[in-house]
């Protein structure tokens, strides 16, 4: 899991977190989907960080033999897992500004969008004449 995809849908993330779990996915699929989601909100990350940060959760629960079925998931248990100290957090990482300002100040950046902001308005020309 900690090599999967960055492009995947939740209910793919979930599909490998339950096939690897041994437990059903017709019933389950959508419910660790949701788990997936949630975290993605709680912690302010990318699905795929949610989905990673999920399963680590599994994996050690496993290894404290915790019962994983679909009430774990459904109950948050995950959130209660107690984690290695080495393990991090995914954070979220806030925009710089000060570097979007700056690149957005380069004459190629400019013609660019200046380019862009043509096709747009030739674009949005075109569909109010149909």
């Amino acid at each position: 899991m900690d090599n999967a995809p960055e492009d995947l849908h939740e209910l793919n993330y979930a599909r490998k977190i339950l096939e690897e779990c041994g437990l059903p996915c017709k019933s389950n699929l959508e419910l660790v989907a949701d788990c997936i989601t949630a975290l993605r909100c709680k912690l302010k990350c990318p699905t795929v960080e949610a989905a990673r940060w999920l399963w680590r959760r599994v994996k050690r629960a496993q290894e404290l033999e915790v019962k994983i079925n679909s009430f774990w998931f459904r109950d948050g248990e995950y959130n209660s897992i107690p984690m290695r100290d080495t393990e991090r957090i995914p954070a979220y990482v806030p925009i710089d500004r000060a570097a979007v300002d700056k690149e957005q100040a380069t004459p190629e950046w400019q013609a660019a969008n200046t380019r862009l902001r043509a096709t747009l308005a030739k674009f949005a020309g075109k569909t109010a004449m149909l």
